[in-house]
């Protein structure tokens, strides 16, 4: 039997004391844990979250207190006339090829992290809640991706991977954001915590099913693709551990990242240079042909000439795909592919 003792803390967080904490067969050697009054504490006691005796049956003599001014915790260990400094705030983000294999709650809420490093978080809810054992692996590439954020997520639950409910937060850094905009200076994501428009027309990008030969890029995923818009309210910069936190609503896992919409610039034209697409018959009265190369697939968006996404499709493989334009007025439409290719479209 474990007996804790709770303290409050002035910034709305809380401190468990566990003095009967057995660090593996040190018996009674205690711990002092932090959690979060927001979001609460799930999982086991560990160096990431907690200070740790290390002296059996000395868990009853650890002490602690918080320093309000630096948010960091201090613990006394009088038996090694010791102090510890544990700082909430210093945990890092995952690192490229991060991965961790955990087992899901449902109805809960659940920090993944590796070697103390900070994957996501998953609320477990809704419908059919996520449960059961879950992949999660995180990808930070080093040179910027065409079309979307350089870090990239994959969860891949063992049960109900297409069906399974959760409340996801993904991290990234400013950094990450601000490598993302300098390709995509007509749609940019947030640039500081107050660029209203930035968080706008930031989207979550999901892509059914796991990558097919590890490296998490989009096009590596043969599932469905789905947009998930996250409430602008949800796109928060926390100044404590200076990184965005990023919380939606999914029905289904696979792969995740974040880019904005793309938005043509007034007076565009087709691309003259050679094409890894073509596109025919055009002028069209009722549909148009793509031809690809890209083996994994490509995306399609239509846009009028206002900037405004008329159609969004995915081509699965490479060969000739036919879209339909039934609904499209007469007149001018730009059609982008995510290989970099943009047409000019005259529908008839």
């Amino acid at each position: 039997m474990y007996y804790s003792y709770l303290t409050a803390l002035s910034n709305g967080d809380y401190v468990i004391r566990t003095e009967t904490w057995d660090n593996g067969q040190i018996g009674d050697a205690g711990s002092v844990t932090y959690a979060s009054g927001t979001y609460g504490l799930t999982g086991s006691i560990n160096s990431c979250n907690s200070v740790i005796g290390k002296t059996s049956v000395k868990g009853k003599e650890l002490r602690m207190a918080f320093d309000s001014a630096y948010n960091y915790l201090l613990v006394g260990i009088p038996y090694l006339n010791n102090i510890e400094i544990f700082d909430p705030y210093s945990e890092a983000l995952a690192v490229h090829l991060d991965k961790k294999n955990s087992r899901i709650t449902a109805n809960s809420f659940t920090t993944v992290e590796n070697n103390c490093r900070l994957l996501a978080s998953l609320d477990s809810k809704g419908a059919l809640p996520l449960e059961g054992l879950m992949d999660a692996r995180v990808w930070v590439e080093t040179a910027q991706p065409d079309s979307v954020v350089k870090r990239h997520y994959q969860f891949v639950p063992a049960i109900n991977p297409t069906t399974a409910n959760a409340r996801v937060t993904l991290y990234f850094t400013q950094a990450e954001f601000d490598a993302y905009n300098i390709s995509h200076a007509n749609s940019k994501l947030p640039i500081n915590s107050s660029d209203a428009t930035g968080k706008a027309n930031l989207w979550i990008e999901r892509r059914s099913g796991s990558s097919s030969d590890s490296s998490g890029m989009p096009t590596t995923y043969a599932g469905n693709l789905l947009k998930i818009n996250p409430d602008d309210k949800d796109i928060i910069w926390n100044a404590n551990f200076s990184r965005w936190e990023i919380t939606f609503n999914t029905t289904g896992f696979g792969g995740f990242f974040v880019r904005t919409p793309f938005v043509p610039i007034t007076g565009l034209s087709e691309n003259s240079t050679a094409l890894a697409a073509t596109l025919f018959p055009n002028p069209s009265e009722g549909k148009v042909s793509i031809q690809t190369w890209e083996e994994h697939g490509t995306d399609v968006c239509i846009y009028d000439m206002q900037g405004k996404l008329i159609k969004e499709s995915h081509i699965q493989e490479a060969g000739i795909s036919d879209i339909s334009l039934g609904g499209f007025s007469p007149g001018i439409y730009l059609v982008c592919l995510s290989s970099g290719e943009v047409f000019k479209l005259n529908r008839l």
